[in-house]
């Protein structure tokens, strides 16, 4: 009777072993399970400020864009300005040789009958120089 009680007590230690080793071995699959979740989470974590700089990196990198783009804009603009600029210039200086170019025109008519009207007074003087010089030959004869 004693030895079936001890195999009692035995048993149901055993029982008691194996529940509290089952209990034991749930409690760590759970806490495994918890541990893998805190990784994963822990690694997430430890990309978000990559994900952040990336972030940063991408929103510097469009500012930079908007930035180049305004100064090329600004730079056009500034080129575009000058282009008018110098066009008004060409065309007035063009407007200006245009009118240089008919003054020296009608100079340059205004010398050829000049030249004509004093071609012509020589003429005419050498005409008379030859009437006197004739009429004073004719008188000393």
């Amino acid at each position: 009777q004693r030895l079936e009680e001890v195999l009692v007590q035995t048993s149901n230690h055993n029982q008691k072993l194996q529940e509290d080793l089952q209990q034991a071995s749930e409690r760590y699959t759970e806490l495994e399970k918890r541990t893998a979740t805190l990784e994963k989470e822990r690694e997430e974590l430890e990309k978000r400020p990559q994900v952040h700089e990336v972030e940063a990196r991408i929103a510097e990198v469009q500012r930079e864009a908007r930035e180049a783009h305004e100064r090329a804009a600004q730079e056009m603009a500034r080129h575009s300005q000058e282009c008018k600029e110098r066009v008004v210039a060409i065309e007035r200086e063009r407007e200006a040789l245009g009118e240089q170019l008919e003054k020296a025109r009608a100079g340059a008519a205004a010398s050829q009958e000049q030249t004509a009207a004093l071609e012509r007074e020589r003429n005419e003087m050498q005409r008379q120089l030859e009437s006197a010089r004739t009429g004073a030959e004719a008188s000393e004869e």
